[in-house]
């Protein structure tokens, strides 16, 4: 609806001699009639409690819909919402840095491999109950469809006669693994004089089995005070 403005200035004329024309009649009611000629209607025989929509001149027009819809429709929508919320168990990538989102908690112990398994020999981890020969603790939250550890490899070691060399050794467990180049995980050579130090991390991808277990080996030669770690990161879902 446009703006009405009164054009007739009635008291002026009640003050002065002056005449009442018919024209200045014309100009108010002309001012009336655009005013009400630009004004919404209301919708004739509306539903009580329905939403009023717009047409395409302005004009109001019953939608149809009942308020207390809105009602349902809010409650649904939540419901959505609830339903596209993540779960607790992240899947691919479980770890942010070293705050564990598959439950919650920090897990960042590390598992010494150069401890707990055998010098030239594949042994068997995997999370407590599994029956794998080496319990790693931080297993216990990966989920049954992972099928690939992601870890970060540390090794350190020191020369002795010169040259020396360390290397880890990963594989799914149930197939025969074999110790040799070209299947490490990780490889640290030296050729320096006795007592120097080398030590590196590099980031490796392990297979496991349904169980989340797998294999684990490491070798040396001609060094002293070798350290094989490995620090759990994370998971990968599906066949690798």
């Amino acid at each position: 609806m446009s703006d009405y403005t009164k054009v007739f200035d009635g008291v002026t004329k009640d003050n002065t001699t002056a005449t009442v024309l018919g024209a200045e009649h014309d100009t108010e009611f002309n001012a009336i009639s655009t005013a009400i000629g630009t004004k919404t209607d209301k919708v004739v025989s509306a539903t009580s409690g329905n939403i009023a929509e717009l047409d395409a001149n302005g004009n109001l027009v019953d939608s149809g819909i009942d308020s207390a819809d809105l009602d349902g429709l809010t409650s649904n929508a939540q419901d959505q919402l609830d339903a596209l919320t993540p779960s607790a168990a992240v899947s691919g990538h479980a770890r942010a840095w070293n705050a564990q989102l598959l439950d919650g908690t920090a897990t960042t112990s590390l598992f010494d491999v150069a401890s707990n398994v055998t010098v030239d020999t594949f042994e068997t981890v995997g999370p407590t109950g599994s029956g794998a020969t080496n319990i790693w603790a931080e297993l216990d939250a990966v989920p049954s469809t992972a099928r690939a550890i992601i870890c970060n490899l540390y090794i350190s070691i020191t020369a002795t006669t010169g040259a020396g060399y360390a290397d880890a050794y990963a594989a799914v467990n149930g197939v025969t693994a074999v110790v040799g180049n070209g299947s490490q995980i990780g490889h640290s050579y030296i050729d320096a004089d006795s007592g120097d130090v080398l030590a590196h991390m590099a980031q490796v991808i392990i297979p496991c089995d349904s169980s989340q277990i797998f294999q684990a080996s490491w070798s040396t030669s001609n060094l002293t005070s070798e350290l094989v770690r490995l620090h759990y990161i994370g998971f990968i879902e599906g066949v690798v």
